[in-house]
């Protein structure tokens, strides 16, 4: 199977082409998931040069589940194959995710997707990256009104802005994220390593990632395209509902 990743106005679009089975379901979901992780305001998945029975098709439910968790980033399909297209209603893939026939008609999906909001901050691997990202976190929760998120988002990104610091030592990059009423935050690095789940405060250095686990609704960590590693969190309060949306800020700040 052969599997495109393109940057698009505002977008990524994934192009699978070949055969879909059990042997490379594995490479689409890993394609996907690292698409998301970049927080685009949409996911494009051109389904429209593969074969592919019901079982293999499942695996665009784990990615649905991934993408809901966190980070939230809208995702639409593309297919146009009636055989293709019946699966995908017969999994109940269409109830959850849009599917449309053509890259217009996935560019219309998206604008008409939930508001979906992400802020943006590079930040270096010193010693004061950890009271840059509180404060970088701090203001963008104040300007979404969002205060008594404030206390809990700063302590979770010091942790793992500091975690990136200590073991990637390369630049990272906060990100605070809006979709509908949750908020999400995420640090990004180009580290070799991955990171492992705390088993008990204190072992291995983990108390960090304890502490992130006991503080959001949920965590995980995501390979990055072109190598490296996000940790997200989700926070546990929702920001003020809003009549509008805030403006989509620029991608770093």
């Amino acid at each position: 199977m052969e599997i495109t990743l393109t940057e698009g106005p505002g977008h990524l679009l994934v192009r699978a082409r070949g055969c879909l089975s059990l042997r490379t379901v594995t490479q689409l979901r890993d394609t996907l998931l690292k698409a998301a992780a970049e927080q685009p305001r949409g996911v494009v998945c051109d389904l429209r040069e593969i074969t592919a029975g019901p079982v293999s098709l499942t695996v665009l439910h784990v990615v649905a589940d991934q993408v809901a968790e966190w980070p939230g980033t809208p995702l639409v399909l593309v297919a146009d194959d009636l055989e293709l297209t019946d699966h995908l209603e017969r999994l109940g893939l269409r109830r959850r995710l849009p599917v449309v026939a053509d890259p217009a008609a996935a560019m219309a999906a998206l604008r008409h997707a939930p508001g979906f909001v992400v802020t943006a901050s590079r930040l270096p691997p010193t010693d004061d990256a950890p009271a840059t990202a509180r404060a970088f976190v701090t203001r963008v929760l104040n300007g979404w009104h969002a205060d008594e998120s404030v206390d809990v988002a700063r302590w979770v990104v010091s942790e793992l802005v500091t975690n990136a610091v200590i073991h990637a030592r390369t630049e990272a990059t906060v990100k605070v994220s809006l979709t509908r009423r949750r908020i999400g935050l995420s640090v990004a690095d180009r580290g070799p390593g991955g990171i492992r789940r705390p088993t008990r405060p204190g072992l291995d250095g983990g108390w960090g990632l304890t502490v992130v686990a006991e503080l959001t609704r949920r965590w995980g960590v995501l390979p990055r395209m072109g190598g490296g590693w996000v940790v997200w969190s989700v926070l546990g309060g929702d920001a003020p509902a809003f009549p509008v949306m805030p403006r989509q800020a620029a991608r770093t700040a």
